[in-house]
């Protein structure tokens, strides 16, 4: 006798050859089994109801196996032993859902249609809800939305650095040309506030160099900042601490992305960085999305504008995006960007279709060789393409 297994919302039917129920598992009143089920099926699993029917069946006589899911059809037969065969949609499986409340009140499996509707509308509730819940879950998406708080950690200090620099500015004018970077700017009046205690010994302990110590010491004695109470300059240097403990904050989710990124893309990280290629993960939406990219598509991920008004206007198009901020782009000569973007985007898109699916590492491998290219293109393009005459004479115009 030959069977097909149907799964639907309240369990699992099986039909004979007359499309006929001559067997079914049923699952309880709540839609958690039910979801459990469908997850498993979705997963490649063999769930125990069906393991429950399969003994049912053969006790019957049953000698072929009718499943609607390769992987069903193929484990069943290996551990059962029993003739299987896949079938997508199977004849069952389209006369079932064709009517399945009907179906499903003449074999007894619910009462009413209304109770086949509402187990079904909670069983793809269940469904849903979990399926968003793995979403949100994925490491990728998480990684996300840390190198975005990352990005709008940097714009909010650089704002607020210049804000810091006008105020202590009005006290001590001469300070934001005399130090290098915005955190050394804040750490020295968190510590120091006033500019009497801005001396040579205070100032090595903070970390500067003797030479760099003595000019500022110098320039803080014949300083012509206004005079400041001691209440506000007490007001700037709690800005100040602050801002470093905005700074801090900022350099522990670099390490953080730094940690994910090794555990979900490490062949991507090799590549581009961590903080590059969590941007076009986060830019794209998952690591998944990435590794479906074509090469040439990596290539101007970020300049969708540039590339969309190159249609428009029959202008050049861009020929990086995002990329540029890798320093083989970025530090190459104008006229070996594009030919080294394009190479790097390759190299990309193979590492992100690796850490996706196959999870291998071959960063090291895919580095060595985005090296040896762009060395050829260094080697190759040394010096600068001629301008025709047909270009001097237009920029003559």
């Amino acid at each position: 006798m030959k069977v097909s297994i149907v799964e639907c919302a309240i369990g699992i039917l099986a039909f004979d050859e007359e499309n006929r129920v001559v067997e079914s598992v049923l699952f309880p009143k709540q839609a958690g089994q039910a979801m459990e089920v469908f997850m498993n099926l979705s997963e490649s699993l063999v769930p125990e109801e069906v393991t429950e029917l399969i003994l049912r069946l053969r006790e019957k006589g049953v000698t072929e196996l009718v499943f609607e899911y390769e992987h069903l059809a193929r484990e069943v037969r290996e551990k059962w032993e029993v003739e299987t065969s896949f079938e997508k949609p199977s004849l069952a499986g389209e006369f079932f859902r064709s009517d399945p409340a009907r179906i499903a009140v003449e074999n007894e499996c619910v009462q009413s249609i209304n109770e086949y509707y509402s187990a079904l509308h909670e069983v793809t509730s269940a469904i849903a809800r979990m399926g968003v819940r793995r979403e949100s879950s994925r490491k990728d998406l998480l990684l996300s939305q840390a190198i975005l708080t990352v990005d709008d950690l940097d714009e909010t200090f650089n704002l607020f650095s210049n804000r810091m620099k006008e105020w202590y500015g009005l006290y001590f004018p001469e300070l934001g040309s005399l130090v290098d970077g915005n955190e050394v700017y804040m750490k020295l009046i968190g510590s120091l506030k006033e500019k009497e205690l801005f001396t040579e010994g205070r100032l090595v302990k903070e970390g500067l160099a003797l030479e760099r110590a003595e000019a500022i010491a110098d320039t803080a004695k014949t300083s012509m900042g206004a005079k400041i109470g001691s209440e506000d300059l007490s007001e700037i240097q709690k800005f100040a601490t602050t801002m470093l403990q905005l700074h801090q904050l900022r350099n522990g989710l670099d390490e953080y992305v730094d940690k994910v990124m090794m555990e979900i893309a490490p062949n991507l990280q090799d590549l581009a960085g961590s903080t590059l290629g969590a941007r076009l993960i986060a830019f794209v939406g998952g690591i998944e999305n990435l590794a479906k990219k074509s090469a040439s598509k990596i290539q101007v991920l970020g300049a969708e504008k540039a590339l969309f008004r190159s249609f428009r206007t029959g202008t050049k198009p861009p020929k990086h995006g995002l990329i540029f901020h890798h320093k083989a782009v970025h530090q190459a000569p104008r006229w070996q960007r594009g030919k080294i973007a394009r190479v790097l985007a390759g190299k990309l898109a193979i590492a992100a279709r690796i850490d996706a699916y196959r999870g291998e590492y071959r960063g090291t491998e895919l580095v060595e060789e985005f090296e040896k290219r762009v060395k050829e293109i260094q080697d190759k393009y040394a010096e600068p393409p001629k301008r025709s005459q047909r270009t001097r004479r237009k920029r003559r115009r």
